[in-house]
C-alpha cells in the first residue's frame, strides 16, 4: 500500500508507527492523519488504541498522509470520536500502524503488542457507539 512505501519499519525490535489525529472543530468531516515511524524509548508520548476491529465489509474513508485510506466503520468511528478539536493526539492503533498486508512485517510488530501499550501514557478502550444499553450502563 502506498502510505507504507516510506514508511518502512527497521527489523530492530523497538521501531513502531504511530498515528496522529489531526485536529478539527467540524465533525462530520472526514479523519485526518498523519503516520509516521518512531522507536519505542522513554519520553515517546503516545496513547494506545484497544477496539473491535468489527464489519470488515462495513468501511469509511479516512485520510493518513494526505491519502485515502479504507477502514473499517468501527475504526473510522473511534478516531472521529477522540479526535480533539484543537490539539493532535498521537495513538498507536493496530490496524494502521502495522501493515496488515505485509505478512513479514505483522510477524516482527505484533511479539511487541504488549511492550506497545506498556509504553503508552495510557491506553484508551473504545466500546462502540452509546446506544440505549450502553447509557443506561454507564
Amino acid at each position: 500500500m502506498s502510505v507504507y512505501r516510506d514508511l518502512r519499519l527497521p527489523d530492530d525490535g523497538r521501531s513502531i508507527r504511530l498515528l496522529t489525529i489531526e485536529p478539527n472543530t467540524d465533525n462530520s468531516s472526514t479523519v485526518s492523519c498523519n503516520l509516521r515511524v518512531a522507536a519505542v524509548q522513554p519520553g515517546l508520548q503516545f496513547e494506545a488504541l484497544s477496539y473491535c476491529w468489527g464489519d470488515p465489509k462495513a468501511q469509511e474513508v479516512i485520510f493518513v498522509n494526505g491519502t485515502q485510506l479504507a477502514v473499517t466503520k468501527n475504526l473510522s468511528t473511534a478516531l472521529l470520536a477522540l479526535r480533539d478539536s484543537e490539539t493532535p493526539r498521537t495513538f498507536w492503533v493496530d490496524a494502521l500502524c502495522i501493515n496488515q498486508h505485509e505478512l513479514a512485517e505483522k510477524a516482527f510488530q505484533v511479539p511487541l503488542m504488549g511492550a506497545i501499550y506498556g509504553s503508552a501514557s495510557k491506553t484508551v478502550i473504545w466500546l462502540g457507539e452509546s446506544d440505549e444499553k450502553s447509557r443506561k450502563a454507564f
